[in-house]
């Protein structure tokens, strides 16, 4: 699902910032394009009665990231202008301020490389330049808190993106750790954080619209709503705990409805910014 990308400090100075204004009562779906074109994160600022969200994309790819997003915004029936503009080198000090350590529940925190280290928590650092997720976003958080204190058994983390989740849970102490997503850069990008990390899992490559799923005591998802009801209709065997997120907190009715099916119940709920995690457990 990702179509574009934050870049790393160590990559080219060729970069373009892609601006999108929307109408302040459009935020909300401003946001979830951008969740789902896999941005990584993003500033956001208000003017008025409308909302500036602005993210940095490798400036070789920009004016085809710039028609994706026109594309999508047009197939919503929601006026947006987007806009791209080439940057200079105090890029680096534009993405130290977006990406700043985040916590998460009681017991962990999710920092990028430049911030230096504490013991207070139990730490996931995560490169910013490889994108797929940084644990800024309010369902990385949501996923995060209601993992933590599950008891420990192997997780299957499904639409992995950066490793974020996969990580957390091996450093929890969970094990064995899958990390799968259909996009070859993400499991390459879990892959290399998950050294970083110091933390054994596996990432594959997998397409979970058309693969049954592998067996896992805990299932995490932080994708769309569409995809997180599919992996209900693609589990070999019914986890015993599922951590969801990925969509709004609208549709969260929905994602429980389809997973009740499989034999989960809702256990339960946290929401912030618009957006929902969900714990279920196996009736």
């Amino acid at each position: 699902m990702t179509d574009f990308s934050v870049v790393s400090e160590t990559d080219s100075a060729d970069l373009a910032r892609l601006t999108v204004t929307v109408a302040a009562d459009a935020a909300e779906i401003a946001r979830a394009v951008l969740d789902d074109l896999g941005t990584g994160g993003w500033s956001e600022s208000r003017h008025d009665d409308e909302i500036v969200l602005t993210v940095w994309v490798p400036g070789h790819g920009s004016e085809a990231a710039e028609g994706r997003l026109r594309d999508r915004f047009a197939a919503l029936s929601v006026t947006a202008e987007v806009t791209a503009e080439t940057q200079e080198d105090d890029w680096r000090d534009a993405m130290r301020r977006i990406h700043v350590p985040v916590d998460a529940g009681v017991r962990l925190r999710v920092r990028p490389p430049w911030t230096p280290a504490r013991d207070d928590r139990i730490e996931i650092v995560i490169d910013p330049g490889m994108a797929f997720g940084t644990g800024q976003h309010a369902t990385t958080c949501g996923c995060l808190t209601l993992l933590e204190d599950l008891p420990a058994g192997s997780v299957l983390d499904v639409g992995c993106g950066s490793g974020v989740l996969a990580i957390a849970a091996r450093k929890l102490g969970h094990h064995p750790v899958l990390a799968v997503d259909h996009d070859p850069l993400a499991v390459e990008a879990t892959t290399r954080n998950a050294e970083v990390n110091d933390v054994d899992i596996t990432a594959s490559a997998l397409d979970v619209t058309r693969t049954s799923l592998p067996a896992a005591d805990i299932v995490l998802a932080n994708i769309t709503r569409m995809h997180v009801i599919a992996v209900a209709d693609r589990l070999a065997t019914t986890p015993r705990f599922a951590v969801l997120s990925g969509f709004l907190e609208a549709d969260a009715p929905e994602v429980v409805a389809a997973w009740s099916g499989c034999g989960m119940r809702l256990t339960g709920t946290l929401a912030a910014d618009g957006w929902a995690a969900v714990r279920l457990e196996r009736g």
